[in-house]
């Protein structure tokens, strides 16, 4: 069942959103005297890869986002925040995030319809959502949703993203 929390009920929620993987979409950046060449490759791991962490659905920096939670027994589960951003038409997924013996169930789906369903009416033309090239599974998730990749940054979470194997993908959806 989805509820929508008030900000003030969202504010200080944390969920483990770990994951685990054994492939990553390796990213290459190549500047020649034309211009730059871009691949993106789903590559298998030597050894499966650990991120372990928590994280909040609800930042201040999300602005009027509304937030939704999915609960299961009374228990919150998972969240989807999304926000509307008029001066280009565009909703942001914020954040969707699900308790790991939860995931593969169908859950992150209707979360993913609650976020289109309440963005629609404020006129968006587009979704857009961040993952990380080594979330493979998140990559697979979103593509089977109808996302697809519109942009990447290379120096989002350190100056040695491509070396590290973590680089920001954003990907997108027209509505």
């Amino acid at each position: 069942m989805i509820k929508e929390l008030s900000l003030a009920e969202a504010a200080g929620r944390q969920i483990d959103v770990s994951f685990t993987a054994s492939t990553r979409f390796e990213v290459q950046v190549k500047r020649g005297p034309a211009g730059w060449t871009f691949t993106i490759v789903e590559q298998p791991l030597p050894e499966v890869f650990h991120k372990s962490y928590v994280d909040v659905p609800y930042e201040p920096y999300h602005g009027d986002a509304r937030v939704f939670a999915w609960l299961e027994d009374g228990r919150e589960v998972g969240y989807v925040t999304v926000g509307y951003q008029p001066w280009n038409q565009s909703a942001w997924v914020y954040f969707i995030g699900l308790a790991a013996p939860y995931r593969e169930r169908g859950i992150g789906t209707k979360l993913m319809q609650q976020a289109e369903e309440v963005t629609r009416p404020h006129g968006a033309r587009v979704l857009l959502l961040e993952t990380q090239s080594n979330n493979a599974a998140a990559v697979h998730f979103y593509l089977a949703r109808g996302f697809d990749l519109v942009g990447i940054n290379t120096k989002t979470y350190t100056n040695r993203d491509l070396e590290r194997g973590e680089v920001y993908l954003c990907m997108g959806k027209e509505l």
